[in-house]
């Protein structure tokens, strides 16, 4: 009879801290964005004032709610009142984007960026995704340099998905197409959909599509798509050392790669470099491939990402 007694008490213990956890990690909408203007706030540089604009917070699939829009408005309304920022009115910002003819998902394609900077002297935008995790939504919020394409800071904050949240990730869907601008030869032009993937591969949570392989004059340029599939910024490595990126073609024939653009790392034979890869976020990649027999007709890509080998058998080579 005891010993019943505190196993009750024992499970009653343990279910109330499991409650208090739960309410501990996750707050409603209103004081997650306000913890996450303050992350964003605290992490910024000091010593200057930062002119930025809010994008709109889109989810894992890059699709845009009611949600994602109160992010950023929210957002936006809140960075205005601290001394590190100048933020552009989002009433401004549509309306330069609608006589730029950008869409709000335009605005990670640094180029296009830089064109928005120069029209309204923005130095940096944050952009986030949200991420919706069942009972909970993480919201993670990025500053990038406009400039240099490199993130100054990131911040990430979990909200309960309460009715209100539910409801405001219901409404007002609109899809959105995140790009980069390392458009490789032979790659979709724009405004087009890029060719379906032909073979895919994951590495350590890194997704890599391979879109297709192109020879390009002496060459052969392959365009993929690379998307990170965690919950983190992951800091991905790329290489083309000969023992990990290259191609062998029906010919028996192994061809080394000359070059990996992704973002504005370029990695040229024989190096290896680290770039940043926000979750959620797909990025286009290109890896060119020196000299290739022109009687080849398919080839096995190997392409060294985060320390490992990705493999992709039987493509077809474009001509």
């Amino acid at each position: 009879m005891r010993t019943q007694m505190w196993l009750s008490v024992i499970l009653t213990c343990v279910g109330l801290w499991s409650f208090s956890a739960q309410t501990i990690s996750a707050q409603d909408v209103r004081t997650g964005v306000e913890q996450l203007a303050a992350q964003i706030a605290q992490a910024a540089p000091e010593g200057r004032q930062l002119r930025v604009a809010v994008a709109d917070f889109p989810d894992l699939q890059n699709v845009t709610s009611d949600l994602g829009r109160y992010i950023a408005s929210r957002l936006t309304t809140r960075l205005v009142q601290s001394p590190k920022f100048s933020v552009i009115e989002r009433q401004r910002l549509n309306q330069v984007l609608g006589e730029l003819k950008f869409s709000m998902s335009d605005l990670v394609d640094p180029a296009k960026a830089k064109q928005l900077g120069r029209m309204v002297g923005v130095e940096a935008i944050i952009v986030g995704t949200v991420s919706d995790l069942g009972n909970q939504v993480d919201l993670d919020a990025r500053m990038i340099e406009i400039e240099t394409n490199r993130m100054i800071l990131g911040a990430t904050v979990t909200i309960s998905k309460d009715p209100t949240v539910e409801e405001m990730l219901k409404r007002g869907r609109q899809e959105t197409v995140a790009t980069t601008p390392a458009m490789p030869p032979g790659s979709a032009p724009a405004g087009r959909p890029a060719p379906k993937a032909v073979a895919t591969a994951e590495i350590e949570g890194i997704a890599l599509e391979l879109r297709e392989c192109r020879v390009s004059g002496p060459r052969v340029v392959c365009a993929f798509t690379v998307t990170n599939n965690t919950q983190r910024i992951e800091e991905a490595s790329f290489n083309t050392y000969e023992s990990r990126t290259y191609l062998i073609d029906d010919l028996g024939n192994k061809i080394t790669s000359a070059e990996i653009r992704i973002g504005t790392l370029v990695v040229r034979e024989g190096n290896s470099g680290l770039h940043q890869v926000p979750p959620g976020m797909p990025m286009r990649m290109s890896a060119t491939f020196k000299e290739v027999s022109s009687e080849s007709r398919t080839i096995n890509v190997m392409l060294g990402v985060a320390g490992q080998q990705a493999i992709f058998r039987n493509i077809p080579l474009l001509r």
